[in-house]
């Protein structure tokens, strides 16, 4: 029989305030897994202009990742839990980076599964 691997329910990449980190991406816990697998790729998730590329693989438990991207882009973050037996579900979420790091404001977030 073979087990159903769990997914992360909630995904969400903001643009951060920090300086050093530009997007940060969060999830909700999916139980059970060794870490997750976080996945970028340019423009946005329904209209791609790169292929995915992993920026981070985290611990189990971790549940966000600070990312440090070009201003004035499109991103879409890709993040599912890893576990002995291979993966789970990936769940893409959109990010839009403003020009001006001082006035930033979220322009889409998209949550598919």
């Amino acid at each position: 029989m073979k087990k159903l691997l769990a997914a992360v329910a909630f995904l969400m990449a903001t643009p951060a305030l920090a300086l050093d980190a530009d997007v940060r991406v969060e999830w909700t816990d999916a139980g059970f897994e060794d870490g997750y697998q976080i996945k970028r790729e340019n423009g946005t998730c329904a209209a791609p202009t790169s292929t995915p590329v992993t920026v981070a693989n985290v611990a189990a438990d971790v549940l966000s990742f600070d990312d440090v991207v070009l201003d004035n882009a499109n991103y879409c973050y890709h993040v599912r839990a890893t576990y002995k037996g291979g993966f789970g579900p990936t769940f893409k979420a959109d990010v839009s980076v403003p020009k001006l790091l001082n006035d930033i404001t979220v322009t889409a977030v998209h949550v598919a599964p």
